[in-house]
């Protein structure tokens, strides 16, 4: 048993006898001898040691099966040159050492390697059946383990049970599972760095045990790596392969979340994912590629396929052999770039005809083919932005939205009734509407960042547009709680999550007494010069498009604006079916948060089936089901994007180069945003939440200094708030970036820079 980092340096010195395996040499005294003996101790390392060294804590309370108290301890680097200076080095090591039964280890420091990590025999915070490696190649031994934040770190996980290892990895893969039988123990932290192909293992301690699972994980996943590989292939659509991802289009893992519930994921699909969203592009002048589904459920885990994604996004009669091109050099840049699954309309594939299109497509394309491309995108978009049919339709039918919804509600019919309707009216006066606002807002959005890469707006006309809008314009008046509730009340953060109480159920929560969002300083009216006037104009002309100036900066505010505002509605929508289930659930005594685990097509096809007694029991039945599915796939971890079948067992967790909002630079602490979490607290702070979606707004009551989301994008609903409000933010971290976060530091956000780090 290990109890100590001592004993675990010398239980490794024991058990480990391979040739390309090290453990570098090491002496340790107590610290009470060390403070009576510390000159002899000295000369004792100076003969022992002939290069640099590092002097590491061993105390009683770290490194065991209770503790680890992973860097509550210090360690120190002596280069050899120094060794002048071990004394001082020494003393501040063990000023922090106050038991007698606390050690100082002196360790040779290995210098010039190719790599260095630690690997974790599970996650860190549940028995999952992966080695986690995380490890870098910049050649500091203690990086990873510093606490920094540092993009480069990569993070690999690999299924104990496959053979698919990386071959820099595969020696540190035997050893690690030689160690676990030898300690009968499967919860361990390897410190390691590999040098010349030779492998130095630096300290292996005990994880803090966490609840076990008795799980079989093979047949799930071979059953899963069946599935892709047989899905992967889809003739009747251009392109040779897809891919996988749960932020591209419709970005599932932000707005529901990376490992969801089922009514939220079954709920996404059935307004969005299934139809709704191919129905809208086909409507607007897009591929019609009915019936294929966007969104996939691997194992809880939603993901959408790129190849259906990006042919839905090609131009309506756009030949073949050109579509089939266009697709695989997209979906081979993708897999190259895996870090941009969640900007595919900005790196990936062009969508629209936009003022620079030309240029990017005559990169990758003839001259022949780029002239069919653009033509069809410029039709294409002129189409959009000159046809009144199609932005004005679809904000007339989401204005009409919340009638519909409250006259079904009016009605004296059963809660299954009411939610069958709802969903019905939902996609087509909510969903579909909203996806076509979304579609135009997209393209004003881009125009307008294109006009600012280009120089012809400037940052503050450009932050100056967005302010002036102020979608939420109704926030800053002075609202009774009666009608602020009215309009708002069906609000929440997390949309689709039904246990999350909304603004009407939890007022007092999120508001205090009262809803007293700051009125932002008034924008600079957002206007152009006549030389930029001209400077656009000429732009429209030489690229051929059918509308004037003022046509185009009418669209252009008109479908953001909406586009915020469509939002709002959406989720009434949403609110209204929570509604009726919650009323359905408290007549049959199921709780809201058992109705978390409802597969609301059971619902749906429930509908002309009213045998009160009969559904209760499939309603039951159909929860018990999907709560075990859930609980058995939060040990699954799989990849953001899956190239193919075999990255299941394999995998690299992506860095995100996250959306960076506003020019401005901040230094401020730091609060990540809980259920629980005094609201008070949020003042001052720059605000950690999970997704970038508009249930969150009520954030703004409390002056705050800056927001970071896990998910998000760059036209993500916070990104467009913190862009009016002039509120730095980086929406999009991702995953690794935000778990990684030390909440109890302050952080160095700055925005024109695109730098954040944590400050000491």
């Amino acid at each position: 048993m290990i109890t100590s980092k001592v004993e675990g340096l010398n239980f490794l010195k024991r058990k480990i006898k391979a040739s390309n395996v090290h453990i570098p040499t090491f002496i340790s005294k107590k610290v009470f001898y060390v403070k009576n003996n510390k000159k002899k101790f000295i000369n004792q390392i100076i003969k022992k040691f002939k290069s640099d060294i590092i002097i590491r804590s061993s105390a009683y309370n770290e490194d065991n099966k209770n503790n680890s108290n992973a860097g509550l301890y210090l360690s120190k680097i002596v280069k050899f040159n120094q060794f002048n200076n071990i004394e001082k080095y020494l003393d501040i090591v063990i000023d922090v050492l106050l038991s007698k039964k606390d050690k100082i280890i002196i360790q040779q420091h290995i210098t010039d390697i190719n790599l260095s990590g630690v690997l974790f025999t599970r996650e860190i915070n549940k028995s999952t059946p992966y080695f986690v490696i995380n490890y870098d190649t910049s050649k500091k031994t203690d990086l990873i383990t510093s606490g920094k934040i540092n993009p480069s770190i990569k993070h690999l996980y690999i299924y104990k049970e496959t053979t698919k290892v990386p071959k820099q990895f595969k020696l540190l893969i035997s050893i690690v599972k030689k160690l676990e039988k030898k300690l009968k123990y499967n919860d361990l932290d390897i410190e390691f760095a590999i040098k010349n192909k030779k492998l130095y293992i630096f300290q292996c301690r005990y994880l803090k045990q966490v609840k076990k699972n008795s799980y079989n994980f093979n047949a799930p996943l071979i059953n899963l790596y069946k599935k892709i590989k047989k899905i992967s292939f889809n003739p009747f659509l251009s392109g040779e392969k897809t891919i996988f991802s749960n932020m591209t289009d419709w970005n599932p893992a932000e707005m529901i979340g990376a490992k969801p519930k089922i009514l939220s994921m079954s709920l996404y699909k059935t307004l969005i994912t299934d139809e709704i969203w191919s129905i809208q592009r086909k409507n607007y002048g897009y591929k019609d590629v009915r019936p294929n589904k966007l969104m996939y459920n691997f194992l809880g885990s939603p993901y959408i396929d790129v190849k259906t994604d990006l042919n839905s996004f090609l131009p309506k009669n756009l030949n073949n052999k050109l579509s089939k091109k266009i697709i695989n050099i997209s979906i081979n840049k993708l897999a190259s770039k895996k870090e941009l699954h969640d900007k595919v309309e900005f790196e990936i594939i062009e969508t629209f005809y936009n003022f620079d299109t030309k240029k990017k497509l005559q990169n990758f394309l003839n001259k022949s083919e780029t002239k069919e491309y653009c033509e069809k995108l410029l039709k294409l978009t002129n189409n959009i932005i000159l046809n009144d049919n199609l932005l004005n339709k679809d904000i007339n039918k989401i204005n009409s939205l919340r009638n519909k919804i409250d006259e079904v509600n009016s009605k004296k019919i059963s809660e299954i009734q009411k939610i069958y309707f709802i969903i019905d009216i939902a996609k087509e006066f909510g969903t579909l509407p909203f996806a076509g606002i979304a579609r135009c807002a997209f393209i004003s959005s881009s125009l307008l960042k294109t006009l600012r890469t280009l120089n012809i707006l400037a940052d503050d006309q450009y932050k100056n547009f967005f302010r002036n809008l102020s979608f939420l314009k109704n926030y800053n008046k002075k609202y009774s709680k009666k009608a602020f509730l009215k309009i708002y009340g069906h609000m929440r953060p997390s949309n689709y999550s039904i246990s999350t109480f909304n603004y009407k159920e939890n007022y007092k929560k999120y508001f205090g007494n009262k809803a007293n969002f700051n009125i932002p300083k008034k924008a600079k009216q957002f206007s152009l010069t006549v030389q930029q006037e001209k400077e656009i104009s000429s732009l429209i002309k030489k690229n051929k498009f059918n509308f004037r100036l003022k046509e185009l900066l009418i669209f252009l505010k008109r479908s953001i604006y909406f586009r915020e505002k469509a939002k709002i509605q959406l989720i009434y929508s949403i609110d209204k079916i929570f509604e009726n289930l919650i009323r359905l659930g408290k007549e049959i005594k199921i709780s809201r948060e058992d109705l978390e685990n409802l597969d609301i097509r059971t619902i749906i096809n429930s509908y002309e089936n009213l045998e009160f007694e009969k559904l209760k029991n499939i309603i039951k039945k159909s929860i018990s089901i999907n709560k075990n599915n859930y609980y058995k796939n939060q040990y699954i971890v799989l990849p953001d994007v899956i190239i193919n079948e075999k990255d299941i067992y394999s995998f690299y967790k992506e860095n995100s180069k996250g959306n960076f909002i506003t020019q401005k630079k901040i230094d401020s602490n730091i609060i990540l945003y809980t259920k629980k979490l005094n609201l008070n607290k949020l003042k001052n702070k720059i605000i950690c939440i999970e997704n970038a979606d508009p249930g969150y707004d009520f954030i703004f009551n409390y002056n705050i200094s800056g927001l970071i989301t896990k998910y998000g994008g760059a036209n993500s609903h916070m990104s467009i708030r913190c862009l009016e409000k002039d509120i730095p933010a980086c929406i999009g971290v991702g995953e690794n970036f935000f778990e990684n976060l030390n909440y109890k530091k302050k952080i160095h956000l700055d925005c024109k820079n695109y730098i954040i780090r944590q400050l000491h």
